[in-house]
């Protein structure tokens, strides 16, 4: 059994502020790519607060701070920080349970966003994100981290 089959079902949905990707096919290669963005990453999450809905389902969420250290001559800032709130559900297979979804949604953001391939704005204008309003929210340069609204 593969990573990712051991983890998702088969028609698992992930979706991170910037991305999503459907399916176990291709997964670990999505999240690859997504992260070869960013020269390193850290994720700090609490524990996760599960909620057993039926024998076949079941419901998490968490919190995850992710810091991401840009590429040298990537962006102004050095780093990327966010904050997100985590959700995902379980589904009882043949095997065990297995996620069948999981979700990020941006509370707040620090820095500089990573620059989509071929942007050459430093600004940030061009961010596209996967087209929620959060997932473009971010605290301009040089301010202090701060909630922002829902």
């Amino acid at each position: 059994m593969t990573p990712g089959r051991a983890l998702f079902t088969e028609d698992a949905r992930v979706e991170f502020p910037m991305a999503r990707h459907e399916g176990v096919e291709g997964l670990a290669a999505w999240h690859r790519q997504a992260l070869e963005v960013f020269a390193r990453t850290q994720h700090l999450d609490s524990p996760a607060v599960v909620a057993l809905l039926s024998e076949e389902r079941a419901v998490l969420r968490a919190n995850l701070v992710s810091t991401h250290v840009h590429h040298l001559d990537e962006a102004d800032e050095p780093l990327f920080v966010a904050g997100t709130l985590v959700h995902g559900e379980a589904r009882h297979i043949g095997l065990g349970r297995r996620l069948a979804e999981l979700s990020c949604r941006l509370v707040w953001s620090s820095g500089m966003p990573p620059r989509p391939r071929g942007c050459d704005d430093r600004s940030g204008r061009g961010f596209s994100g996967s087209g929620s309003p959060s997932a473009r929210r971010r605290v301009p340069a040089g301010s202090r981290l701060r909630a922002l609204p829902a």
